[in-house]
């Protein structure tokens, strides 16, 4: 497992790897701003 390889998928599996042992209010906290991230980029790509 090679961390500094550049793929799309590192940062999520990162954050899947910090969630795993923590509680469920983390990981909800971590959905929450991924929704809202995912909502400004939806709103921005609608507006241009």
């Amino acid at each position: 497992m090679n961390a500094r390889k550049p793929l799309p998928i590192g940062p999520l599996a990162l954050v899947l790897r910090h969630v795993r042992p923590a509680s469920t209010s983390h990981r909800i906290a971590i959905l929450a701003i991924a929704l809202a991230a995912a909502l400004l980029v939806g709103i921005a790509l609608l507006l241009r």
